[in-house]
């Protein structure tokens, strides 16, 4: 299962029904769905786009709220709309978070809880989106676990917009009309229209551009979302003409093409083609034709919307975004634990939309209607006027149990956090994509074992048998957590080129010099070289970068992170060229991005000139060049990790993929042009390609790819035996 992205718990789904519009109802309930469909089984493949389908049904309740407010008031009051957003918002939302941090840190310890209860600080304070696009595009953190929480940055665009949007629609009412009461005129419809159309057009222009240049800023961005709601608010502004002059007999036609527009787009839009613009269109635009076809006109046609079961699942729709993702995110890696790997997937998955259903039932029953039906926020007219203040105190047990129960346990959890020292913190070195790992033997063969690697084999065997985490390894594991890089490594493979002084290890002015290149695998090398250079002897400079694998290829789809690793690229090629050094190391993930040139992934033959072109560019500058192999790939502990299963389920087998074919590529190019392939799988896994997460002491990766600073000290004697017996000069 693939989660790179949470679905929606948004707004809309939080709105009581627009009396006589079960359509809307049933657009609710057809959209959560696709999503919790899609997040428990990856398909469909456009399932994500539900979130598309509330936006616009969100900005067209709100606007409608605000209009009827005016007409029957004479005015919009800003602390009755937060306070009725908060009613439906808030209840059950603080009893998902609760219990989600509760879980984590049951579930995953202490590492993983930690973070997750800064998911849910951020999730209250409505920015969710933010944070998760700040960790979506850092490469320390990219490839971290899936947030529990990460659907609620749908919830956080909502919001924001809501910040601006009924100042707005203030506005535009006062610059058209005096009057104090009354149907909103033609006046002031058109000048809230044309606000609504700015900010839209805006919105839209900014996401055109960077769902090209920065695909997840902009799927997380409020600035590339507002238009999706400004298209549901600007019909809701037109919905007077469009009752008028919108014939009869098309509604029926319209509101089934607007269905079959939405299903289309669940079935065949996907994340590559551009979202959220222009992807994000074909769900809008099937919903506003929806909307258009119901406004005065009941569509009890559209049976797949308006029956009972549609009613109930789009009445349920805010539990069941809220409860889905926790329960895909947490519980179904446990349920896979007590079922055991002989389970089948179908059998999961009915469990967990199975659980969702429970959960989500009783929390609509039991938090958010009878918070709804309570007098909590409302004012103390409204209280009198029901007369039920008494009965509503009694039915708004359920918010107070919830917030009650949120309190407690971020008090609890918080405090276990400040007594403990402090969460884990976040990892210092980077994290890549996840490649694939030969099979035993393939690829290139390991060098006989030195004492050394000797010593490592036997703690390699030793972990594999292994029945618990080592205590000095368990609060690492719990969130990958790894030793300080020596010096400014951490920072030397940034886009920003440091001076060669603050990336420069060993002597300075040492007779024998070493250049490293290559992403974020060079930079994980660094602590073991950065030893074996510190005899007097050598000098050791940094130039790699993380995420730019070091090939004469463009790679990425992203504009801005080609031509960074472009330059740095050529930055690299001038500093072995003007040092001249006895050897140059290269690291690079196996990974074969997307070639800029195709806009599809890189053939093995396209990447196989561009090594060569690297290789004899840099062997006419170097003494010796020397390619390290990345580690095979395998489980990132901080996934795998768990207090309910023991280290064998971190444990990754070295397994046919496109590592072996990579690997024998490089190993026949590198000997054709007199370079030398370091294979360092000997260095995580054992003869037989099993591969452990620790070994004595000392976890050996810190997500599925990168090793630990502390295991690459830990090995330094095995990196230079292997070194010394490939012929690397010197060492």
């Amino acid at each position: 299962m693939s989660i790179t992205r949470g679905g929606p718990v948004t707004r809309s789904a939080a709105h009581p029904p627009t009396p006589h519009r079960l359509d809307v109802q049933g657009l609710r309930a057809l959209a959560v769905v696709a999503v919790v469909v899609a997040h428990a089984t990856d398909r469909p493949s456009g399932g994500f786009t539900g979130v598309d389908v509330f936006f616009v049904v969100s900005g067209f309740l709100i606007t409608e709220l605000l209009v009827r407010e005016r007409a029957r008031t004479g005015t919009i009051s800003l602390s009755m709309f937060y306070r009725r957003r908060a009613r439906r918002i808030l209840p059950a939302a603080l009893v998902v978070l609760a219990a989600t941090v509760a879980a984590t840190f049951a579930l995953y310890g202490s590492g993983r809880g930690g973070v997750v209860l800064r998911d849910a600080a951020a999730s209250l304070g409505f920015v969710a989106n933010w944070r998760f696009a700040a960790t979506g595009t850092d490469y320390f953190t990219a490839d971290g676990p899936v947030s529990p929480l990460q659907h609620f940055w749908s919830l956080a665009v909502e919001e924001q917009f809501y910040v601006v949007w009924p100042l707005l629609v203030i506005g535009a009412v006062a610059l058209a009309t005096r009057r104090r009461r009354g149907e909103l005129g033609l006046r002031a419809r058109l000048y809230a229209g044309a606000a609504i159309a700015v900010v839209g057009g805006a919105s839209f222009a900014v996401a055109l551009v960077q769902s090209a240049s920065s695909p997840t800023v902009a799927y997380f961005s409020t600035a590339t979302r507002a238009w999706e709601l400004a298209l549901g608010a600007g019909l809701a502004l037109a919905a007077p003409a469009v009752g008028r002059h919108l014939p009869g007999w098309s509604r029926p036609a319209l509101g089934w093409a607007g269905v079959a527009v939405i299903v289309v787009g669940f079935a065949t839009v996907s994340e590559s083609a551009g979202f959220p613009a222009p992807g994000a269109l074909v769900p809008t635009l099937g919903t506003l034709l929806v909307l258009a076809a119901g406004i005065d006109h009941p569509q009890r046609s559209l049976v797949v919307l308006t029956n009972p079961v549609s009613r109930a699942v789009g009445d349920a729709s805010y539990s069941i975004y809220l409860w889905h993702f926790p329960v895909v995110v947490l519980f179904a890696p446990y349920l896979r634990f007590l079922l055991g790997d002989a389970a089948p997937e179908a059998l999961v998955t009915t469990l967990v939309l199975l659980v969702t259903a429970v959960l989500s039932a009783v929390s609509h029953r039991l938090v958010e209607q009878p918070v709804l039906r309570s007098s909590w926020l409302l004012p103390s007219t409204d209280r009198r006027r029901s007369g039920r203040r008494a009965a509503a105190s009694r039915r708004s047990r359920p918010l107070v149990v919830a917030v009650a129960a949120t309190v407690a346990v971020l008090a609890v959890t918080g405090t276990a956090i400040a007594s403990s020292g402090g969460a884990p913190a976040d990892s210092a070195a980077p994290t890549a994509a996840v490649v694939p790992a030969p099979p035993e033997g393939e690829g290139g063969g390991a060098p006989e074992a030195g004492a050394a690697q000797a010593q490592l084999t036997a703690e390699i065997s030793a972990a594999l048998d292994a029945e618990s985490w080592p205590e000095a390894v368990a609060p690492a594991a719990e969130s990958g957590r790894e030793g300080a890089a020596p010096g400014n490594a951490g920072r030397c493979g940034s886009v920003t080129l440091l001076p060669a002084a603050e990336c420069t290890f060993g002597d300075p002015d040492a007779p024998r010099r070493a250049v490293l290149v290559g992403d974020s695998i060079a930079q994980a090398y660094v602590p073991a070289l950065a030893e074996i250079v510190g005899t007097g002897e050598w000098s050791l400079r940094i130039v790699s970068m993380y995420a730019c694998p070091f090939v004469d290829l463009e790679l990425s789809d992203d504009a801005a992170r080609a031509a960074a690793c472009r330059d740095r690229r050529e930055t690299e090629y001038r500093v072995v060229e003007e040092t001249r050094p006895d050897v140059v190391f290269v690291g690079n993930t196996f990974t074969r991005e997307v070639d800029a040139a195709t806009g599809r992934q890189a053939t093995l033959g396209a990447w196989s000139g561009a090594f060569r072109s690297m290789l004899e560019r840099l062997g006419a500058s170097a003494g010796q060049t020397v390619v390290l192999s990345p580690p095979p790939a395998g489980s990132d502990v901080r996934e795998c990790f768990s207090q309910f299963a023991g280290p064998e389920a971190c444990v990754s087998r070295v397994s046919a993929s496109s590592w072996p074919s990579m690997a024998q590529d490089q190993v026949a190019t590198a000997e054709a042009v007199g370079a030398v392939f370091v294979d360092v799988r000997p260095w995580f896994c054992d003869a037989q390609g099993s591969c452990p997460a620790f070994a004595g002491d000392t976890l050996t990766k810190k997500d599925a790819l990168h090793p630990t600073s502390d295991w690459m000290r830990k090995i330094t004697p095995v990196v230079r035996e292997a070194l010394v017996a490939e012929g690397v000069v010197g060492l």
